[in-house]
């Protein structure tokens, strides 16, 4: 879910400049592709695939979900905090830019 949450953030500043513009051309969406990519290897990896080895051991999947999860912290306290501003200002620019630079990569 991270990681599409990452995905889909990354899409919301070219998708908003392209429908604005009507442009859209396939290098506007290139930095998207490079964010994903990683993503759907790691995905496929054993590694990525933790959870599902680590699933038969109770103790073993605690384990792995801990250390994962600290890799999520960021990005979850990063949406957080920009939906509590717009929240607080109903500015428009708090949703924006920071999906630039995803954390998860």
């Amino acid at each position: 879910m991270i990681n599409t949450q990452e995905i889909i953030g990354a899409l919301i500043d070219p998708l908003l400049t392209a429908l604005a513009s009507d442009d859209f051309e396939e290098e506007k969406f290139a930095a998207i592709q490079s964010t994903a990519a990683p993503c759907a290897e790691l995905q496929r990896c054993p590694g990525g695939m933790g959870h599902f080895i680590a699933w038969s051991d109770f103790d073993l999947w605690d384990a792995w979900l801990r250390v994962w999860a600290l890799g999520t912290v960021n990005t979850e306290f990063r949406a957080m905090n920009a939906l509590a501003d717009f929240t607080a200002t109903g500015d428009q620019k708090s949703l924006r830019g920071e999906a630039l630079d995803p954390v998860f990569f």
